[in-house]
């Protein structure tokens, strides 16, 4: 009877304690590691987030796994987690000083610790959308494992690489189509618009394009000739001579002459 009574208080003590467990457990998967993008980036906020005691339980965290804040694999990024560098490279991401790794639940500890720093050179705190977000295993966060989401992230970054080099290709294309079929291209020069001609058009060649009106001159004491009046050219009696252009026209001056 003592036995079965015994028995019947271990097996509750033993349900209630992985009750315990699972409702830890469930608290823990469900966050998730974030990497977040901040506006700004210097040392006075890469001092802020490495020393501010608003962060020390990431700090304490990080260092108990035995990593790094800020390790030289990580491209400048503060590191709120442990992450090794062989977890780094199979995730495949590039990290960059306006990087911060953490989990979700620290975006306020992470804004606490940036009021720290000036209002004009306080940055602002944004989800990167280029990452991928990893679940967190149930144990030691040393052992952060990457899901389908770390390739996801990886083959959105690679498509998009890709759609830009091929936008970049189809431009040159056009632009070379252009050329070879004698259109002028428009060029941005100090932010005016222009066409450059071709080379095979020379300046003489170019004057048949836009012409000038021609130029008359009239005789010393002559009037310009009205409805009634003729022109007259150059002779014994002549009055007014009309003169063309020669630059333009090609014609040839005259002068009065006397007899």
């Amino acid at each position: 009877m003592q036995q079965s009574d015994a028995e019947a208080v271990a097996q509750e003590l033993q349900e209630v304690h992985k009750a315990v467990l699972l409702s830890k457990a469930e608290g823990f998967s469900s966050d998730h590691i974030v990497l977040w993008r901040l506006k700004k980036c210097s040392a006075r906020v890469s001092d802020a987030l490495s020393t501010s005691d608003e962060l020390s339980a990431c700090h304490d965290r990080v260092r108990e796994a035995g990593c790094e804040l800020m390790p030289t694999w990580a491209g400048g990024a503060v590191l709120l987690v442990p992450l090794t560098l062989e977890l780094y490279e199979e995730l495949g991401l590039k990290f960059a000083p306006y990087h911060v790794l953490s989990l979700s639940s620290d975006r306020e500890r992470l804004e606490a610790a940036l009021r720290s720093v000036p209002v004009k050179k306080r940055p602002t705190v944004s989800s990167d959308h280029r990452a991928a977000l990893l679940q967190t295993g149930t144990g030691d966060l040393g052992g952060i494992r990457g899901d389908s989401g770390g390739g996801a992230g990886q083959d959105q970054q690679e498509s998009d690489e890709q759609e830009n080099g091929e936008d970049g290709r189809s431009e040159v294309s056009e632009a070379e189509d252009g050329r070879s079929q004698g259109r002028p291209q428009l060029e941005i020069v100090r932010t005016f618009f222009e066409f450059p001609l071709l080379r095979d058009v020379s300046e003489a060649s170019s004057s048949g394009l836009v012409r000038s009106a021609p130029e008359v001159s009239w005789g010393r004491g002559e009037d310009e000739p009205g409805q009634g009046n003729q022109q007259r050219g150059g002779g014994a009696g002549g009055g007014g001579i009309l003169s063309s252009n020669p630059r333009r026209w090609g014609g040839k001056s005259l002068s009065r002459s006397s007899s």
